[in-house]
This record gives C-alpha cells, sequence and structure tokens, in this order.
C-alpha cells in the first residue's frame, strides 16, 4: 500500500503537469498557432452534443481531461515507467509525454474521427506541433516535479541511483 506522502508525489506532478498542458491549448494562438479546445472537443465527443466554453458539456471535457491528467496517467508513469526508463525525472517524463502523443494521433483522433495524426483537421501540421509540444511539456513537468517531490520524501527505490541536479 502506498504512503499518503507517495502518492501525494504524483498527484501534484500530475495536476501541475495537467495545468499547463491545458494553458498550452488555449494559449496557442497568442503564438500564431492553432488554438484546440481541448475540453470541448471531449466533451462533445462524450455527450454528442456541442460542448461551449462554459457548458456543463465542456466543464465535463476540462474534468476529464483534469481526472486522466492528474490520477490516471502518473499513476501509470510513476508505477510502471519511471522505475524502468533512465535519466533524470524531466526526461523520463518527456519519453512518457511522446508516447502519450503517439497514442492520442495514432489511436485517439482516429477515434474522435479527426483523423490518423489530426490529418482531417485544418491546418493539422501546425495542430501536430501544438499537440506535441504539450504532452511533452505535459511529461517533463510531471517527470521534474514527481522526482523533485520524492527526493524530498525520502527516495523511493526507484530513485536510488538519481541525484538532484
Amino acid at each position: 500500500m502506498m504512503s499518503p506522502s507517495k502518492t501525494g508525489n504524483f498527484y501534484l506532478a500530475g495536476f501541475l503537469a495537467t495545468v499547463v498542458f491545458t494553458a498550452i491549448f488555449y494559449a496557442a494562438p497568442f503564438l500564431k498557432m492553432p488554438g484546440i479546445d481541448i475540453a470541448g472537443m471531449l466533451g462533445e465527443f462524450i455527450t454528442r452534443s456541442p460542448a461551449l466554453m462554459g457548458s456543463i458539456r465542456w466543464i465535463l471535457g476540462l474534468l476529464l481531461v483534469f481526472v486522466t491528467g492528474t490520477l490516471v496517467l502518473p499513476l501509470i508513469f510513476s508505477k510502471l515507467l519511471y522505475p524502468r526508463l533512465p535519466g533524470p525525472g524531466w526526461a523520463k517524463g518527456m519519453e512518457w509525454g511522446f508516447i502519450l502523443w503517439l497514442i492520442a494521433q495514432a489511436v485517439i483522433m482516429p477515434i474522435m474521427e479527426m483523423g490518423f495524426f489530426s490529418s482531417k483537421l485544418p491546418a493539422s501540421g501546425r495542430i501536430l506541433a501544438v499537440t506535441l509540444v504539450a504532452y511533452l511539456a505535459y511529461g517533463a513537468i510531471l517527470g521534474a516535479v514527481y522526482q523533485a517531490s520524492a527526493l524530498r520524501h525520502g527516495a523511493s527505490p526507484g530513485l536510488r541511483h538519481v541525484t538532484a541536479a
């Protein structure tokens, strides 16, 4: 059984990473890149009805983003990948982020009828760039915060050969 401090490590890391991940999608237009309403996309996919920003359907999509990014993905990362991947936490996280991006683009986007690697979306190349940046940032923050938090609370077996930068 996990102690509260160890579960808190990956929940905190996941929450912070998800905040940045989500912010990248909504901030992209300020950098002349396509904006992606990820909460709206997921809310509409789940309910099969338009999910306008601020609506219950949109909030449902946002909740799905945060539950997945804060609870589910960090648990998988911390238990299955973190102890097995080489390198510092941020690099392990970026590897996880890249894996998640590949899964999103090769599996999730086609299921959501947006095409393999977003091919059915306008400006798909630029959308790929935005989503890749978001997933890599998610992973880097997840890995870095998880490592820093775990080291602060006493290193786990997966961290015993890692030194803080």
